[in-house]
């Protein structure tokens, strides 16, 4: 069988460079992760690729020289490089790595050569590279006149297609090796089990019947199995509605995605001034998993960074998420100038309108990940551990769909002339907010967008996701000092989980429901004060999958939908976390397709 191969044709922005030059990396000009460019198509994560569209612009003389595309390697990466040119000049293209320090401290331009193309190869030239060894390496793309020491040749327009064809995302271990390499420090000595089982109890509260205490017992004989390899699969969560204390013992899973707290209990960092000086003031932080024990260094809690992500963008997302917090709390202002002039900014709405019409291009898009609750790293190698839940609904098969828990936000990328950023939103352990989109996910995890709109086709539909992330902000952090007073997490949960807030961005915006589980409490339709912000009928629509009625056809049918939608692979996926999840989702693919 033909492999398949990650395509991606990135158009080299050198036409607007000059104006650029207030928010990017200068000396040449860095624009970031190659693969990023646009929807990430890597071949163990998609069935197929999604058509790429090339934006050719001229590349004008002057002070840029080349224009810098970051890429990660992880061990013998492959990959192949072609850049053309539609006019009568000579393109040019080198690889420079590996950087140290994610290329941070690395002038663009200054770090070692591993490849180049030779001069006289015409209006066409092709890179074949093994990236061998692991880290960060940048690809320079240009014309031959800048490697011969002169400027670049004005006026020509250059398109660079790449793609990836070995080792083009992380390696992973599985939990069982995991397991089984560090028995001792982990298990044995450290006692796993107990500690398992103290967390487990501890999350329940006094009151706690001895069947919901019997459902936990479950998931402790389930940790026995699985640490006796008699099972493959560890945690497997009972579905929703028979687990009555569901909530908060997923309270007590914290997932490292996010940086910062934004518990409703904290306030919001209070900020002045303008957002160029905040952007300006804010200092490059990538932020890399940490030891698990003193005396453990490789094994280590959380994610990477995504260190395709050009300095510039890492902290202008950091520092974006920071100030759209700020104006979601709706406690201050802050101002913003361009070339449009000053205007003073009261909500995020505010932000993103003025930030489009200075020439910025946002794309919202709406994401979907297999969430990572157990976050553990060997070395540099991700540990592949998924939290399992069963439906309690069965497929045609007659067996019940069991898939890892699933992760779902709405997420911005913006870039313009004073802001080059990611951010996200959604409830979390931490909070309910906007986070920066800094982190690398496990490829075992998955990747998926359900749809994305930009700002240059639809701007109202891009601004009306920002207000009702706003509405969703204000209404979590106040029914969690009432409603939800005296639940743990902040009513993490109880309130609803990070589907709970996509699926509420996602029905108001785009008038559908795709996400699962969805576990906001059915009570609080009835207990929460309605506060006429748009989404009291939200509320009342989106399915109730911790209190529902599994025996209801409509709502098994619905389940199946939407777990279906919420797959965040393909079914040909390599990076699929076993087998059997493959054989129930080619059955549930036919189970839910239309007849």
């Amino acid at each position: 069988m033909r492999p398949k191969i990650w395509m991606l044709t990135a158009g080299l922005w050198f036409g607007s460079l000059g104006a650029q030059a207030s928010f990017v990396d200068l000396g040449p000009v860095e624009y970031g992760s190659l693969q990023s460019a646009t929807a990430l198509c890597a071949p163990d994560q998609h069935e197929k690729c999604p058509m790429q569209r090339s934006v050719l612009t001229p590349l004008p003389k002057g002070k840029v020289s080349a224009t810098a595309f970051r890429v990660q390697s992880f061990g013998e990466t492959q990959i192949t490089l072609v850049l053309k040119s539609n006019d009568r000049v000579f393109p040019y293209l080198r690889i420079e790595g590996p950087l140290k320090e994610s290329g941070d401290s690395v002038e663009i331009g200054g770090g070692p050569t591993l490849a180049e193309t030779q001069t006289g190869n015409g209006q066409s030239v092709r890179l074949d590279v093994s990236l061998r060894e692991p880290g960060l390496y940048r690809v320079l793309a240009t014309t031959e006149s800048v490697k011969e020491g002169n400027s670049p040749d004005g006026g020509s327009h250059l398109e660079l297609t790449s793609s990836c064809k070995k080792h083009c995302t992380r390696q992973t271990v599985d939990a069982r090796e995991f397991l089984q390499k560090y028995k001792k420090p982990l298990i044995e000595d450290s006692s796993l089990e107990p500690f398992v089982r103290g967390r487990v109890e501890a999350s329940l509260p006094k009151t706690a019947l001895d069947e919901d205490r019997a459902e936990f017992q479950i998931l402790v004989d389930q940790l026995k199995a699985f640490l006796a390899a008699e099972t493959n699969r560890f945690p497997v969560l009972p579905p929703l509605p028979q687990l009555t204390y569901l909530r908060p013992l997923v309270a007590g899973l914290e997932s490292r995605l996010d940086q910062n707290t934004l518990s409703p209990k904290k306030e919001v960092r209070k900020l002045t001034g303008s957002v160029e000086e905040i952007l300006a003031g804010t200092k490059t932080v990538r932020h890399y998993p940490q030891p698990v024990k003193k005396d453990l260094a490789e094994v280590t809690y959380g994610h990477f960074p995504l260190e395709t992500l050009s300095p510039t963008q890492t902290k202008h997302s950091d520092s974006l998420a920071t100030i759209l917090n700020f104006l979601a709390e709706g406690s201050g202002k802050l101002t913003y100038e361009s070339k449009k002039g000053k205007r003073t900014l009261h909500t995020p709405w505010d932000l993103f309108d003025a930030l489009i019409a200075s020439g910025h291009l946002v794309e919202v898009r709406n994401e979907r990940t297999y969430a990572n609750f157990i976050s553990l790293n060997d070395g540099g190698t991700s540990v592949q551990w998924p939290v399992w839940l069963d439906s309690g609904v069965a497929l045609s098969t007659g067996e019940n769909m069991v898939a890892p828990v699933g992760h779902s936000h709405h997420a911005w990328r913006i870039r313009g002339p004073q802001v080059d950023a990611r951010v996200m939103f959604y409830l979390g352990i931490s909070g309910v907010g906007f986070w920066a989109q800094t982190d690398e996910r496990p490829a075992w995890t998955g990747n998926r967008v359900a749809y994305s709109v930009s700002s240059d086709k639809d701007k109202n539909f891009v601004l009306a996701t920002v207000k009702t992330a706003t509405a969703y902000f204000k209404r979590i952090r106040k029914e969690a000092q009432t409603i939800a007073k005296n639940k743990p997490a902040d009513g993490y949960g109880y309130l609803g989980l990070c589907n709970d807030s996509n699926a509420a961005l996602e029905l108001l915006t785009h008038k559908t429901i795709s996400a699962y589980p969805i576990a906001r409490a059915a009570e609080l339709v009835e207990k929460s004060p309605r506060l006429g912000d748009g989404l009291d009928e939200v509320f009342q629509k989106l399915p109730k999958d911790a209190d529902a009625d599994l025996r209801d056809k409509a709502y098994q049918r619905d389940v199946l939908k939407r777990i279906w939608e919420m797959s965040a692979h393909m079914i040909s996926s390599k990076t699929i976390p076993d087998t059997e999840l493959e054989t129930q989702l080619r059955q549930l693919k036919q189970d839910v397709s239309p007849r």
